[in-house]
């Protein structure tokens, strides 16, 4: 069974930021690992924080600078493995669950 997996990308209006590029699996296996990657240039200024969104609910959320650094959040579907976040640009997400 294969799953969909969708991207609403809710960029908030950042001076400095520039998306460089978006990946997705545009499908995955119910229960297997996908991987979400977001690369950006921050054109020498400072990052502030790193989202990302299901259904319009944050699930990740990357704060340099605070402790924790990483949170994650409880949205239906997502599971998100923070063993190994060296790279805070991707992550990754098992789906537990699809909607037809």
């Amino acid at each position: 069974m294969w799953v969909s997996i969708s991207s609403n990308l809710h960029l908030f209006y950042a001076f400095c930021l520039r998306l460089t590029e978006l990946k997705i699996e545009k499908h995955t296996l119910v229960g297997n690992s996908t991987r979400l990657e977001c690369k950006y240039d921050l054109q020498g200024e400072k990052l502030y924080t790193v989202k990302w969104y299901k259904d319009g609910n944050e699930f990740y959320r990357f704060l340099p600078g605070e402790s924790p650094e990483i949170q994650v959040f409880d949205v239906t579907g997502v599971h998100v493995d923070v063993r190994s976040e060296e790279n805070t640009d991707e992550i990754i997400s098992k789906p537990k669950s699809f909607k037809f």
